[in-house]
């Protein structure tokens, strides 16, 4: 195996000295686990000490936002299609240039006033590591644009003011790269290669967190898709394809269930995750069983999960610590709530 250059070559030496160290130990059946003496509690404690030794611990963040506001241009939203437009064939792109121009030649001649949507109005609030933060707003009401500005998302946002602080520091949007090991966004939809199988999928997160010069990393890489495959209850499917609208794979609870196992087969230690209204689709149980799952991986990591929904269940709603209400405003923007 070729090594990368001096860059890295203290992680190289710090990987040899802690397998010296710790030696093979994943052939003991308690640390193996597929076997029938698996110990997860002893399991969890040796990794830890392993990933301390070698200096890879992440550290804890804690996450607050105060005053966030946001307005969108009027004339940014898509041109929608109807019956017609889908008859216009190759002309439609056409078409909805012409109408783009149009409705943005009408935008700049309204006054200041009224060319500028408030989406957030003075939002305000704070997550402690190991949190779970549920936003709850009305359709439309701005959940997915504040979940957007917590991680540092602003494409499509014609303004924004106000601060996100992490651990009590302001990182510009420009300067996300810096903290990408630390933020996660799952959408609505579920993107993935339709080919892969759910395996493939979480083995290819895992690798992009563990790398080579991790100490053990083909052996933690491992274990960790089996883990989390068997904690969120598809180690059935593991080498069925994920699959889309084309290709038959796996249910829609099923591949919900793998966007979450990406997250946690990557490793969410000290990870701030953003979850934009992600049980849609979903039935209660299903919805039910995923959060508690979440809720273990968050109280286990020390992570900070803000989460938006619609109409949760009771059961749901109980999971979470703390409750961000996000109502209408008079003048057709949103407005922060009292947590």
């Amino acid at each position: 195996m070729k090594r990368p250059g001096a860059k890295t070559a203290s992680y190289w030496r710090t990987k040899e000295e802690v397998e010296a160290e710790f030696g093979e130990w994943y052939k003991e059946p308690r640390y193996d686990p597929e076997s029938d003496e698996y110990d997860a509690a002893a399991y969890e404690t040796l990794v830890k000490e392993i990933v301390s030794k070698a200096g890879l611990t992440q550290p804890e963040v804690g996450v607050s936002w105060r005053d966030l506001t946001a307005r969108v241009d009027v004339a940014s939203g898509p041109v929608r299609d109807t019956v017609g437009t889908q008859a216009l064939g190759l002309w439609k792109g056409l078409y909805h240039t012409v109408v783009k121009a149009v409705r943005w030649g009408k935008a700049t001649r309204l006054p200041e006033a009224h060319r500028y949507h408030t989406i957030l109005s003075s939002v305000s609030g704070y997550a402690r590591p190991g949190e779970m933060v549920l936003v709850l707003a009305p359709p439309g009401g701005g959940a997915s644009t504040l979940l957007n500005l917590l991680a540092l998302r602003r494409a499509g946002l014609a303004s924004t003011s106000g601060q996100v602080l992490y651990n009590g520091e302001e990182i510009a949007c420009e300067d996300r790269v810096a903290v990408n090991h630390v933020l996660r966004h799952i959408g609505q939809k579920d993107e993935h290669f339709a080919q892969l199988s759910v395996r493939h999928t979480l083995s290819y997160a895992a690798e992009f967190k563990l790398p080579d010069f991790y100490p053990y990393a083909p052996v933690l890489r491992r274990h960790r898709v089996l883990l989390v495959a068997r904690t969120l209850g598809i180690v059935n499917t593991l080498d069925t394809p994920v699959g889309d609208a084309i290709l038959r794979g796996v249910s829609g609870g099923e591949k919900k269930r793998v966007t979450v196992g990406e997250m946690a087969v990557a490793g969410i230690s000290g990870s701030v995750i953003a979850m934009d209204n992600w049980s849609k689709g979903l039935d209660s149980a299903t919805t039910l069983d995923i959060t508690r799952v979440i809720r273990g991986f968050t109280s286990r990591s020390q992570s900070v999960v803000i989460s938006s929904m619609q109409q949760p269940p009771e059961e749901v709603f109980n999971e979470f610590d703390k409750v961000r209400c996000v109502s209408l405003w008079r003048r057709g923007g949103v407005k922060g709530d009292s947590p």
